[in-house]
């Protein structure tokens, strides 16, 4: 990829989520890193660019790239000029493989903001093996979806593996204040009139399919009802993004088993829930989203769902992710039978996404020091520490209690 004009390109970068990564990059990224912003609507994208113009330190130019998903020689023009590029436009479902396809013609390498895990499945069968020949990193997954949850186990396996240990299971607590944006409700929506309930059931559902006949331990199985957990001392609930993130744990433990660096013994396992202050807050958010489960489920239901929900494109006002903040806390046991805790914490979720995908690309960029050659991989596969490192200096904490 010498020789290429731009480090990174965003793609979809005048929507919510897109325009969050440009004001990132605006801000935070150093004047030797060669940036663009892309997308489908000419107009738009000069709108985005005069205002990352005001915000930008060195005022320099901004260049902005117009493509379209349904024309492949503007997806292949564009892709071909930069080493690395950030997908901000969803659905993935309906718009992500288009782009996907065109970064592996172009070799170059790939990051997003999905949650759409069954999406990523069917990018895990069509591309993993190329892109793991031709050293290609298609990393889904890099926004809050699942960043946090992935590169904080992997922060913490690590941990135990320089004491010289191992852990046979690993537990995330999630906590916080948000809220969705249009795009995440309404593909939320789309996936439930899409998917089968048995894909998005299956705890192996981003491995391959002869691993996904193992039998998970009773502990590793998705959470359905308040649990008092006597790891932490606090109650909990099921927590509506584990069906994505676990899976991805999941499929980093299964990408780093056969290394020297497994994440534990065979019957080691992951999975996360809620955190609340008492029984009635867990019980409320159980019966909560036990009854919009329901909702998402049946099509008359969904469709007066859509009436109350954010359009796609809109999302948190700018006052409203200053008060935004997000806390997970990890809990683990070593094959010795001791506890060992950390933390990973932040700000608002769209506010971080921005800060986890922006990373994840400048990961891309010394991809000598990554610890996999290519391949769809997760946010610890492919950048692992390079990552941690990173996100602890943009302002992301990543702690191990001692």
């Amino acid at each position: 990829m010498a020789g290429r004009k731009f480090d990174i390109v965003i793609w979809g970068a005048t929507g919510y989520t897109g325009t969050l990564i440009a004001e990132y990059f605006a801000k935070n990224v150093a004047p030797n890193v060669k940036w663009a912003v892309a997308g489908r609507t000419a107009n738009k994208l000069e709108q985005l660019v005069e205002k990352l113009k005001i915000i930008l330190p060195e005022k320099k130019e901004i260049e902005f790239l117009v493509g379209d998903i349904k024309d492949e020689a503007s997806l292949l023009s564009i892709f071909s000029q930069t080493r690395v590029v950030i997908a901000a436009a969803g659905p993935f479902t309906l718009c992500g493989t288009p782009i996907v396809d065109a970064c592996y013609k172009c070799k170059t390498d790939y990051v997003d903001v999905t949650g759409e895990s069954p999406w990523v499945k069917t990018l895990i069968d069509k591309y993993h093996e190329g892109a793991e020949r031709e050293g290609i990193h298609i990393v889904p997954m890099c926004g809050f979806d699942s960043v946090p949850f992935d590169i904080g186990s992997y922060m913490l396996i690590k941990h135990v593996e320089s004491q010289g240990t191992q852990l046979k299971w690993l537990r995330g607590y999630a906590e916080g204040i948000g809220k969705p944006s249009g795009g995440t409700a309404h593909t939320m929506l789309l996936l439930a009139s899409t998917t089968p309930s048995k894909i998005m059931r299956d705890p192996l559902l981003l491995n391959p399919a002869d691993y996904r006949n193992i039998k998970l331990p009773a502990g590793a199985s998705d959470q359905m009802l308040p649990k008092y957990d006597k790891n932490i001392k606090k109650w909990t609930s099921p927590f509506i993004m584990s069906g994505v993130n676990t899976r991805v744990v999941r499929r980093s433990q299964y990408l780093y088993k056969n290394t020297d660096h497994p994440y534990g013994p065979d019957n080691f396992y992951y999975n996360e829930c809620e955190l609340h202050s008492g029984f009635f807050s867990a019980l409320f958010r159980t019966v909560f989203l036990g009854i919009f489960m329901i909702f998402v489920s049946i099509g008359i239901t969904r469709s007066l769902l859509k009436r109350f929900l954010p359009a796609p494109g809109d999302g948190p006002s700018e006052d409203y992710r200053k008060k935004g903040w997000f806390r997970v806390t990890f809990v683990g046991e070593t094959l010795e039978g001791n506890i060992v805790r950390g933390k990973v914490s932040g700000g608002d979720a769209y506010k971080e996404t921005a800060t986890f995908a922006a990373n994840a690309a400048l990961c891309l960029l010394d991809k000598k020091s990554l610890p996999s050659a290519g391949g769809v991989l997760t946010s610890a596969t492919s950048m692992g520490l390079n990552l941690i490192s990173k996100l602890q200096v943009s302002g992301i904490k990543l702690e191990i209690e001692q």
